[in-house]
């Protein structure tokens, strides 16, 4: 039985047999679900687990929150969902620090751009991303939000929605 969501799965795809769904907008080999993440074709209260890494980014900045509601949705009680996406906070702090060159500021800011979809289409910083799930009505103890991840995906923030954690 499918517990887990794997949204924007990309070439990320998660084990189906340890209960995940792996849904993407493009048709790939490996996919449970192909489809728009703005409007998920699952009932209410489905996944224990959504996971959604560099994809939120991909939506219009008048989305964001409506897909993130859509998040809340399927997200089951006591549920947890983690989306990863890029801190405009971090990039541009490095950029003018000189930790990177005008070649990956690009990349991050914009996406890869090697498929129609693998465009950025918004950027978040903690801030942004806290004040619109405040305004919007997010309860605050569900929201947590981690500024800068470690490693490789350093650029990059994770918000941390829990449905009726105890």
């Amino acid at each position: 039985m499918a517990w887990r969501l794997n949204l924007g799965a990309g070439g990320r795809f998660m084990s189906e047999a340890s209960g995940w769904v792996n849904y993407d907008i493009r048709r790939l080999p490996q996919l449970t679900v192909q489809g728009d993440i703005r409007k998920l074709p699952f009932k209410d209260n489905t996944f224990q687990i959504v996971f959604a890494r560099d994809v939120i980014e991909h939506v219009s900045r008048r989305h964001v929150i409506p897909t993130i509601q859509e998040i809340w949705r399927v997200l089951a009680p006591r549920g947890r969902a983690e989306i990863i996406t890029p801190n405009l906070d971090t990039i541009i702090s490095e950029y003018s620090n000189k930790v990177f060159d005008a070649n990956e500021l690009v990349r991050l800011l914009y996406g890869q751009a090697d498929y129609e979809e693998n465009v950025h289409k918004v950027g978040m910083t903690p801030e942004l991303i806290a004040d619109a799930l405040d305004y919007y009505g997010f309860p605050k103890e569900a929201v947590t939000i981690t500024p800068r991840l470690l490693g490789a995906a350093r650029h990059n923030m994770m918000v941390l929605l829990g449905k009726g954690q105890a």
